[in-house]
């Protein structure tokens, strides 16, 4: 129960993404990013690292090394189900890597409300060694971000070619705050195999393989 606990506290580290759906509106030549309409599963390794400070003020004695613009590495088992028509949809991410994550698993589940003109009810849950943490707030959202990076929820702004020919498609947005999604794709394949996140207090950089 203890590792839990830390978990939930690690997850504040990620900061929340500024997407909470996972809508894909196209535009333009951005069809690539038609895959997100449907099941799919991957694998994904990569950094997450937090570009702005915690906030916190304190003795540093207290809290050990700061995190601010050091990159952590992550790998982690993606899984997300296709919407059914009522946008009810489940998003799973099961930790590989760090060693500190490791077997936590991590499911968002997306269901219709009740009132059908209130916006759907998102639930996070966190489970290790069989101990479970619900939150319906999004203070775990930032554990979802291997998945939600997946799932661009803005404009496709820009697609072209990198210098070694491969399609890249740019998606941007401003919810709460800005934020940019650049996917990178090889020929023929359904899933990007680069995603690189910009966001405010945030970047992740990730390589994708599908599974």
């Amino acid at each position: 129960m203890r590792r839990l606990t830390f978990l939930c506290l690690a997850a504040l580290l990620l900061l929340s993404l500024s997407a909470c759906g996972p809508a894909v509106p196209f535009g333009g030549d951005g069809s690539e990013l038609s895959y997100a309409d449907g099941a799919f599963s991957a694998s994904v390794h990569g950094t997450v690292c937090r570009t702005s400070p915690d906030g916190y003020a304190g003795d540093p004695a207290l809290v050990g090394e700061g995190r601010t613009g050091v990159p952590w590495e992550l790998a982690a088992l993606v899984s997300v189900t296709s919407p059914g028509g009522d946008g009810s949809r489940t998003i799973t991410v099961t930790y590989t890597e760090p060693a500190s994550l490791a077997g936590l698993v991590v499911t968002r589940s997306v269901t219709p409300a009740v009132d059908a003109d209130a916006a759907p009810v998102v639930t996070d849950t966190l489970t290790l060694d069989g101990i479970s943490v619900t939150d319906a707030a999004g203070l775990y959202e930032g554990l979802l971000l291997p998945a939600l990076a997946l799932l661009p929820d803005g404009d496709v702004t820009d697609v072209s070619r990198d210098a070694d020919g491969r399609r890249v498609v740019t998606v941007t947005g401003a919810a709460t705050t800005a934020y940019e999604y650049v996917y990178t794709f090889l020929r023929d394949t359904p899933l990007p195999v680069r995603v690189a996140v910009k966001e405010d207090g945030r970047t992740a950089e990730f390589t994708v393989s599908a599974r």
